[in-house]
């Protein structure tokens, strides 16, 4: 009660939590996945939005269609437009640095792939 006391005293908006324990201030950043492709999430207030997606290998930038909780953890929704395929990624844990995700993708396939914190 306190800090959520001294947030609103000081105008602070207290981090978004998501079940598995994480909070929106946690995973803040820019993040590098197994496929060279950087996401960048960042936060408006308490709130984490995916703001950029790009492949580190050509430049494409992705189309992100969607990002928040789902079923209380942090996910995000973007399209690929060489392919045409929709990619789904939640955020499962999150311990400092890295990142540990579950995906799929409109052509069918998932997975499971650890992110890495970028500086």
């Amino acid at each position: 009660m306190l800090i959520i006391t001294t947030a609103l005293l000081l105008g602070c908006t207290p981090p978004e939590r998501f079940d598995n324990g994480y909070t929106s201030r946690d995973i803040e950043g820019a993040w590098l996945d197994e496929t060279n492709t950087v996401t960048t999430i960042t936060r408006a207030g308490s709130t984490a939005q995916v703001t950029s997606i790009v492949d580190g290998d050509d430049g494409e930038a992705y189309t992100v269609l969607a990002s928040g909780p789902d079923e209380g953890l942090f996910h995000w929704r973007y399209l690929v437009p060489s392919t045409g395929y929709t990619v789904d990624i939640w955020i499962d844990a999150v311990d400092r640095d890295a990142a540990l995700t579950h995906w799929s993708n409109s052509a069918g396939a998932a997975g499971a792939e650890q992110m890495t914190r970028q500086e």
